[in-house]
């Protein structure tokens, strides 16, 4: 395993590896499930029970980070315990008081407010365990340089990889968003070697680079023509490979944990809009659809309600 990147935790690497797959197995399922393929756009309840499991596994993973710091500390752990009661218990809450306020009506699927929700959650728990990762071993200490490394290790830049690899072969997209896309998750598989060896790294991401730039080229020469939202995607894509370049280069010349921490964010920022955007296409794709297909028909009265405007002498409403 010398060809890999540092993984950065010596000590029960098996551990830290399992929770980091099931974590990412958990939220590639949640998106899944919160990103409909066909169909209308989701429920409010749907939404929101979702994106708050996606919060919640932040929420706990934030508690652990705390709890490193602090272990014997009765308030850390009682933060842990916080942390578990959150994800476990404020879904459902959160589900309840959805369907009572909201009526459980349908989201509006054309608006960027829900993708942005859903991508911020998504990186926000993978940062949070990239971090958790970085600073725990072999001594807690939360430094500028655990920071930084936190955001190019392996931990958070494979995770996010990976949900947007599944988000890429899940979302309903045409043939040039898709590779464009599928450039980015790439650059995000090579990131981590950008921090372990940077000169390494550079070559591995301009590899990449130039495969997403001839990939745009062939697009703009090409007879079919773009649509509109194929060009803007393939803007976007150009325009995030100048910018983590400059980072990248920024790294090689000034070195230590700020070049490398500015290229982290810049990569972290990059990779977030890339779900953003995902999940808006998503929506968006559920939305058009839904124009085009019937209006649903009322809810049927429940059984029970049925039972009791019997009990009450009267048929029920129907």
């Amino acid at each position: 395993m010398e060809w890999l990147p540092p993984l950065g935790v010596t000590p029960a690497l098996e551990a830290y590896a399992i929770v980091a797959v099931v974590m990412v197995a958990v939220e590639v399922y949640l998106l899944y499930q919160i990103l409909p393929r066909t169909g209308r756009p989701p429920t409010m309840s749907h939404m929101v029970i979702g994106s708050s499991a996606l919060l919640g596994s932040a929420a706990f993973l934030l508690a652990l980070l705390d709890f490193v710091f602090f272990p014997d500390s009765y308030s850390a752990a009682t933060v842990v315990l916080w942390g578990l009661n959150f994800m476990m218990f404020a879904p459902p809450g959160l589900w309840v008081i959805a369907v009572i306020v909201y009526e459980d009506r349908r989201i509006d699927g054309t608006g960027w407010w829900w993708p942005v929700l859903i991508a911020a959650a998504a990186t926000g728990a993978e940062v949070i365990m990239g971090l958790l990762f970085s600073v725990s071993n072999p001594v807690p200490v939360l430094t500028e340089w655990t920071v930084a490394q936190s955001l190019v290790s392996p931990w958070f830049d494979w995770s996010m990889a990976a949900a947007m690899a599944a988000l890429v072969i899940w979302v309903p997209l045409t043939r040039t968003e898709r590779e464009g896309l599928a450039t980015l998750v790439a650059a995000a598989a090579v990131a981590p070697w950008i921090a372990a060896s940077p000169l390494l790294g550079a070559l591995l991401m301009t590899l990449v680079m130039g495969l997403a730039f001839v990939l745009i080229y062939r697009r703009f020469e090409s007879r079919l023509g773009l649509t509109g939202v194929e060009t803007r995607v393939l803007f976007a894509v150009g325009a995030a490979f100048l910018a983590m370049t400059v980072a990248e280069w920024g790294n090689l010349t000034v070195g230590g944990p700020a070049g490398l921490l500015v290229f982290g964010v810049l990569s972290t920022l990059v990779m977030a809009t890339d779900l953003a955007y995902l999940a808006h296409r998503a929506l968006l794709a559920r939305a058009a659809e839904a124009a085009v297909l019937p209006a649903e028909e009322p809810a049927s009265p429940s059984a029970s309600a049925v039972g009791a405007a019997r009990l009450a002498g009267r048929e029920p409403d129907r």
